[in-house]
């Protein structure tokens, strides 16, 4: 009854996707995507072992990005990735992450044995979470190795309230979790086959950092200075920085990486930020010793980092916390908001001290005082917590690549 009941909420969704998308942009890009799975036929010319990922976006690609990599380097794998939405098809593909990419189609039977039937897969792996349940009960009832890598699990979530989602879970073959929190609700629900190793970002970010290149304009800009990294702002964390940055006794170089890079934005935080402000695109004609850099392009933020001592990270402040490792890879302690429950992240960084949640402007004000006064020990504690972390990427790959040649 209950897999009736999803199956008809799938469809209904499906429907509501399609006629979204005579509104909205995003959604006419799932519909083309799904207009568009003819594609896979080509995946039926088969010559290597296939590894299948799925990531339900950006963020759960830069999650198993390290792994996926791995495989990437392996002559005996072909790698094949798939997206549900297109915030991640669109930036893997325009940046040409991986060789073959789709968008996954919606979770029927009918459409979850065309995928198999199609890609072919050897073995399959699901980054995080969004297990569909109609794909995963095929790949498990055709005995194809399922696992999942970066698991994150909470106690809301209705794989702990009804039996039918709690199938699915029990049809993968192993879990490598993030935290043992995740371990504690699997074993509710008799699940046994995990494994806690960490979030493969660390190992993602660890990578990253040491791979930095140099900007010329914003090392003429700090001068030799160390920078506050203002990383992925929203409007609501702008409101709460406006009060540090426009003290007289804020005197640091400031570098502000917003999450929307609009016109309309960025003319907005240089009108808040004063004559002290300039955009990175106009720095070559108009730097003249400003205070404040706006970065208005995409990309960059990952590298700026390495020219900071201390970060604040947006989007906690709405409930959607950006990336805080990227800033720890180069030893930079974190302020964010409150609202950061979904990330665990969050958790360990303030249980480890290098990381402090404020509610308002002057809880940021006070954080940044007191890291201010201990930054040479805090960029040392960040750095070796970051290290304690890095080599989940290995550990997985290496019980997967087991297991597999074991199974076959």
């Amino acid at each position: 009854m209950f897999h009736f009941g999803y199956n008809f909420g799938i469809r209904c969704y499906s429907l509501a996707v399609i006629i979204a998308s005579l509104f909205s942009a995003k959604a006419k890009k799932r519909v083309r995507g799904y207009k568009n799975a003819d594609n896979l036929k080509h995946f039926q010319e088969k010559k290597l072992k296939r590894v299948w990922f799925h990531c339900a976006s950006l963020g759960e690609f830069e999650q198993g990005r390290p792994l996926i990599e791995k495989y990437q380097n392996d002559s005996g794998w072909e790698v094949i990735v798939s997206f549900f939405s297109p915030s991640g098809y669109e930036i893997v593909k325009k940046k040409a992450l991986v060789d073959q990419q789709f968008y996954l189609l919606p979770d029927t039977k009918s459409n979850a044995k065309k995928t198999l039937d199609l890609v072919q897969p050897d073995l399959v792996i699901f980054i995080k979470y969004e297990f569909w349940a109609n794909h995963v009960f095929e790949i498990s009832k055709r005995n194809i190795p399922l696992y999942c890598v970066s698991g994150l699990f909470r106690e809301n979530q209705v794989y702990f309230k009804y039996p039918f989602f709690a199938k699915v879970l029990k049809s993968f073959n192993f879990f490598f979790l993030q935290n043992d929190k995740s371990q504690e609700l699997l074993s509710t629900i008799q699940i046994q086959n995990c494994l806690v190793t960490g979030d493969t970002r660390f190992d993602r970010v660890s990578e990253g950092a040491k791979k930095a290149v140099s900007v010329n304009q914003v090392e003429v800009f700090l001068n030799g200075e160390k920078a506050l990294i203002i990383g992925s702002s929203w409007p609501d964390d702008e409101q709460q920085l406006y009060s540090l940055l426009l003290s007289d006794k804020f005197k640091q170089k400031t570098i502000i990486a917003p999450h929307e890079i609009g016109e309309k934005h960025i003319l907005e935080l240089l009108k808040n930020l004063g004559e002290r402000a300039l955009r990175f695109s106009d720095f070559d004609s108009s730097f003249k010793g400003q205070q404040f850099l706006i970065i208005d392009n995409i990309g960059m933020l990952s590298n700026l980092y390495q020219y900071g001592n201390l970060a604040y990270v947006g989007g906690a402040f709405h409930g959607s916390l950006h990336n805080i490792l990227e800033p720890a890879a180069f030893g930079l302690p974190v302020i964010f908001g409150p609202k950061f429950s979904k990330f665990p992240e969050g958790d360990r960084f303030i249980k480890e001290g290098i990381g402090i949640s404020v509610n308002n402007a002057e809880e940021l004000q006070n954080a940044y005082q007191k890291m201010s006064q201990s930054l040479d020990e805090l960029n040392q504690k960040v750095l070796a917590f970051v290290s304690k972390n890095i080599g989940a990427t290995e550990l997985i790959y290496k019980r997967i690549s087991e297991e597999v040649k074991d199974q076959q």
